[in-house]
């Protein structure tokens, strides 16, 4: 199953970014969205993407389950 997938079935908002620079292409990030992707949780990951979909859907397991408990 693919990651997006597996944080789509949880229904709670995520965005996955890559942590490239603010310029994507000749447009720029609004500032708005810069400082929500540096002020949110970060993940850095220096694998392979096979390597990090299994690490991130483990961390979108855990917390599927914690949410659980909780209600």
């Amino acid at each position: 199953m693919l990651l997006v997938e597996q944080a789509l079935k949880l229904q709670r908002s995520y965005v996955f970014m890559e942590g490239e620079s603010n310029r994507v292409g000749n447009a720029v990030l609004p500032d708005r969205v810069v400082h929500t992707k540096e002020s949110g949780t970060q993940l850095f990951i220096n694998l392979a993407l096979e390597g990090r979909v299994a690490i991130i859907s483990k961390i979108i397991s855990r917390s599927r389950r914690k949410s659980k408990r909780i209600s």
